[in-house]
């Protein structure tokens, strides 16, 4: 007997050492990633995204997931349901969730006031590809890709896409760069905003308003622009979105501007940084919507351009440049809820 438990003994780090091997791309794909946490309005909780591999699928599954920030033994818990995609949570100042889901068939805003079964927020004829929400939580702003000539009704981009897909002839002409985005093939359609505005019970009503109405651009940007590049102002009448125009000088333009768009009456959109030559992006309004922030390149051309901080008074478009001495390279932008203080992170010395 003391023999056997003798060789067992010795025979067992020999097992152990069988089973360890070198970590490989096939373990890197199925790592979970976690991303974009939104703290609840109040304080006790954050939801996150979680983006799981279904390896035999060969596909993604992206869902949502609560964290309690009370209690040392607090586990997270799944909001979402199985079966579908769930991503880009925000919270209304009510408390409400809202998050992008493709449950319903298409990419929508749904919307989770608490424990239960999430609501549909948009039945739009095509897929939202982002969204911001108002301040007061009455109004909704979402990205649609539509072609430019059909932009100011829905459906008739639904059609020219479906006319596309039943089109025998798989050649396509293109007059102008660019005609593809790293995997994505242009088929002639931009990024556009719309303006929705939500009823009593938070769902979208009325025919939506196409807020970037004579903007030969994407807006969002592409291939990497989000609802960050647009910022609702404190008291819901306007808007600012980031475009850069198209024309013949896309590919190889790194200028992109800073749009006001009022949200009431028929205003056309204005440019803020018509004389600035690099990346103009992120606005962020302070709390009382006198100032401006964002982030500039100052280099046309240049899109390795070191970011800078710009500050502007709205009313009397004075502008600065803050901590013009800082030589690092700030990303995103956050502002203190008194306005005195802006967070950033940045790559310093190999680390962000």
């Amino acid at each position: 007997m003391l023999r056997r438990l003798s060789l067992a003994l010795l025979l067992a780090p020999l097992a152990v050492q069988a089973e360890v091997r070198p970590f490989d791309v096939d373990d890197l794909v199925r790592l979970e990633r976690v991303s974009d946490p939104q703290l609840r309005p109040d304080g006790k909780a954050l939801v996150y995204n979680l983006r799981q591999t279904d390896w035999d699928a060969n596909k993604g599954l992206q869902s949502l997931w609560e964290l309690p920030l009370t209690g040392a033994d607090a586990q997270p818990r799944r909001l979402t349901v199985t079966g579908s995609n769930a991503m880009h949570p925000r919270y209304a100042s009510s408390g409400a969730l809202y998050f992008l889901s493709n449950r319903g068939g298409s990419m929508q805003v749904w919307t989770l006031d608490g424990p239960g079964e999430a609501r549909a927020v948009t039945a739009l004829p095509l897929d939202v590809g982002g969204f911001l929400l108002s301040p007061n939580g009455k109004q909704l702003a979402v990205a649609l890709d539509t072609y430019p000539d059909c932009a100011a009704d829905l459906a008739c981009s639904v059609k020219r896409s479906a006319d596309d897909e039943a089109e025998k002839a798989s050649g396509t002409r293109h007059d102008r760069l660019f005609v593809r985005h790293w995997d994505t093939w242009s088929r002639g359609t931009r990024a556009q905003l719309f303006l929705l505005d939500l009823n009593e019970d938070g769902v979208a009503a009325g025919t939506p308003r196409w807020l970037t109405a004579g903007i030969d651009g994407d807006a969002p940007t592409k291939p990497f622009g989000d609802l960050s590049e647009v910022a609702f102002a404190p008291d819901g009448q306007s808007l600012i979105f980031t475009a850069r125009i198209a024309g013949q000088t896309e590919a190889w333009s790194t200028n992109t501007d800073l749009y006001r768009v009022a949200l009431v009456g028929e205003a056309k959109a204005e440019n803020l940084t018509p004389d600035l030559p690099g990346y103009d992006t992120t606005p962020v309004y302070s709390s009382n919507g006198k100032y401006l922030y964002w982030r500039s390149m100052q280099r046309a051309g240049y899109e390795a351009d070191r970011n800078r901080i710009y500050e502007r008074e709205l009313a009397t478009g004075k502008t600065r440049e803050v901590a013009p001495g800082w030589d690092r390279s700030p990303d995103g932008l956050t502002l203190s809820t008194d306005g005195r203080t802006l967070y950033t992170y940045a790559d310093d010395l190999g680390e962000r």
